[in-house]
């Protein structure tokens, strides 16, 4: 048998691993401060709310990080 296909599998996957390790930086789609349109519903939203041509123009809109006031939050929701 030869050993060599499987000698190089194992420096082609050191290799990769070592690059997925040493990455500097991270990339994302969606940052934590971008802009988000939201509602505080009264009553079920309508089925189509998750459609792509759903018209969110009547909802609120607020930078992420959605909470109750406990200082970490982009936009501040009212409890009550």
């Amino acid at each position: 048998m030869n050993k060599l296909p499987l000698v190089g599998l194992l420096i082609a996957g050191f290799l990769m691993t070592d690059s997925l390790l040493s990455q500097d930086h991270w990339e994302t789609a969606i940052f934590a401060d971008d802009n988000w349109n939201y509602i505080i519903p009264s009553q079920e939203p309508s089925s189509d709310w998750n459609t792509i041509n759903f018209d969110d123009s009547d909802w609120l809109n607020g930078p992420g990080g959605f909470g109750y006031g406990d200082n970490d939050d982009g936009t501040t929701i009212n409890s009550g």
